[in-house]
């Protein structure tokens, strides 16, 4: 009957986690297109048309049908973010079966629709591609990327790296572009980016243990890429390779290249005297479970831990003995008789200011607040 009920307030859709009901991170995220699936409006076409009303992948007629009548005929939508970033939409082949994704200075992908592959992918911020069978034909395309980007085009293509072609036709559905390395479920805009997941009116159960209201404190995420890590010593890096704690393909697999294999961040900064809280996620395979391993933050101090063969959050807490610009969060797995091969993953990167970790608050690009 309403007794009880309370409003809630936090103040950011995309900083805020939980465990949910089946032991999976769960997060906010949002669509920033705008109009999602409306291609003819903040949408322009070059040497193409789109037309609207056709048969989708979910048994709507909400689909478009993309049609070139010159070189790269492309539908486009201007847009300025920067940071890791998946590009979606959902296509199906008609008279063409080669479809092209332009991410602008970003990443760009191309996606056979008859057989389900993806062909060549190229640009300096190019990370992963992904293609999923929906059924009847269609797929959801997806595009990953990291770094500034400025514009959005789906290309009818003739070939895997050929769109000079003059005629030619494909269907497309329900455009997405989110934050990370993974396509969230679909979300409809309009002319404002919409959120979904964790929104900020809505309080976390949290069920890491009984089911129970996640209050915290504000916390800021100091390192800047959370789960898109680059930088391996003595290991090669597989991204989006293994299922992480979000039970989404969106983790690194490392592989030890030679012995001592570890992982670092990009440059945070630190105040002496001042308590800083590490937390991350890391698991092992095959022969690297049951290794001893070391994880630090420049001037706060070691921790040592033994890895498993399922997921495990290692936290710790230090206090800084000297202020720097530099440091960093190192996880050194497996330090200690690593052999060629070896393999670990690790997920979900984070140091805040605190005498105790908070939930997770993933970043991607920069650091991220969450509000109280």
């Amino acid at each position: 009957d309403g007794t009880g009920d309370f409003t809630f307030s936090r103040g950011s859709n995309t900083s805020a986690t939980r465990i949910n009901e089946q032991g999976y991170i769960e997060k906010g995220y949002e669509n920033l297109l705008l109009q999602s699936n409306s291609f003819t409006t903040t949408w322009t076409t070059s040497n193409a048309s789109v037309t609207g009303g056709q048969a989708g992948y979910d048994g709507s007629n909400d689909a478009w049908l993309l049609e070139k009548s010159g070189s790269t005929g492309r539908v486009i939508q201007s847009i300025s973010v920067s940071g890791v970033q998946t590009f979606s939409f959902y296509a199906k082949a008609n008279t063409s079966s080669w479809v092209r994704v332009l991410l602008n200075s970003f990443a760009l992908s191309y996606f056979d629709l008859s057989t389900g592959s993806i062909g060549s992918n190229s640009y300096s911020g190019f990370i992963d591609a992904k293609i999923e069978n929906v059924g009847n034909g269609w797929y959801r395309c997806s595009v990953i990327g990291n770094g500034s980007l400025n514009l959005i085009n789906i290309a009818v293509a003739d070939a895997d790296g050929v769109t000079s072609g003059t005629s030619g036709s494909v269907y497309i559905q329900d455009a997405m572009l989110n934050q990370g390395l993974v396509a969230y479920p679909y979300i409809e805009t309009t002319t404002a980016p919409v959120a979904g997941g964790i929104l900020e009116d809505m309080p976390r159960l949290d069920y890491s243990s009984c089911p129970a209201l996640l209050l915290e404190p504000q916390r800021t995420n100091l390192i800047e890429h959370s789960e898109y890590i680059t930088s391996a010593n003595n290991a090669s890096i597989s991204h989006n390779a293994t299922e992480s704690p979000e039970g989404e393909l969106n983790a690194p697999i490392f592989t030890a290249t030679t012995t001592d294999p570890f992982v670092r961040s990009s440059n945070i900064s630190i105040t002496t005297g001042t308590s800083y809280s590490i937390s991350f996620y890391i698991k092992g395979f095959g022969t690297a479970i049951g290794k001893g391993c070391t994880t630090s933050v420049t001037n706060t101090g070691i921790e040592t831990f033994t890895l498993t063969g399922s997921w495990q959050r290692i936290t710790y807490t230090g206090t800084a003995t000297a202020t720097r610009t530099n440091a960093q969060l190192r996880i050194d797995a497996p330090n200690v008789g690593a052999v060629v091969g070896e393999q670990f993953s690790v997920w979900g990167m984070q140091v805040e200011q605190g005498s105790y970790p908070t939930s997770y608050i993933p970043t991607y690009g920069v650091s991220q607040t969450r509000l109280a």
